[in-house]
């Protein structure tokens, strides 16, 4: 678990993205789609954009990227659930951009709010204990 919150520490968009040339038709929900990256995202990465509900054909937009250090650690983690799937004769699971993104913020909100499943109860943040951080070398 503690590779999981550090690995979705900071919700990963690379600056050095991709650039659309907004076609007739084009709306940010479709491209956002069409690089499976999630709207909010490309809105955040455009903001010449006064409006994200009006975009004109010709216009230039950045495509937000991920990470590829975060990419390839979640399709570990789906190569790993797969194997252990296989293990018990279970088909195996299909890695979803949309699905990886919902998991990606919540990994986030819970390691902002220092989450601890053991005290999920306690419904309020914990407070940060060094002794257990340190005992995270991947985190540091």
């Amino acid at each position: 678990m503690a590779l999981l919150l550090c690995a979705a520490t900071a919700l990963p968009a690379s600056a050095a993205g991709l650039t659309h040339t907004v076609a007739r038709g084009d709306t940010m929900w479709k491209i956002a789609v069409k690089y499976q990256v999630g709207c909010d995202e490309v809105i955040a990465a455009n903001p010449q954009i006064a409006n994200p509900d009006l975009i004109y054909p010709g216009q230039k937009l950045n495509i937000p990227q991920l990470e590829s250090t975060v990419a390839s650690y979640e399709a570990e983690v789906v190569r790993l659930v797969n194997a252990q799937r296989a293990r018990y004769g279970l088909q195996p699971l299909q890695e979803n951009w949309e699905l990886s993104r919902v998991a990606r913020y919540k990994s986030q909100d819970m390691h902002e709010a220092l989450f601890r499943p053991h005290q999920s109860h306690l419904r309020q943040p914990l407070r940060h204990d060094a002794r257990l951080w340190s005992a995270l070398p991947l985190c540091r």
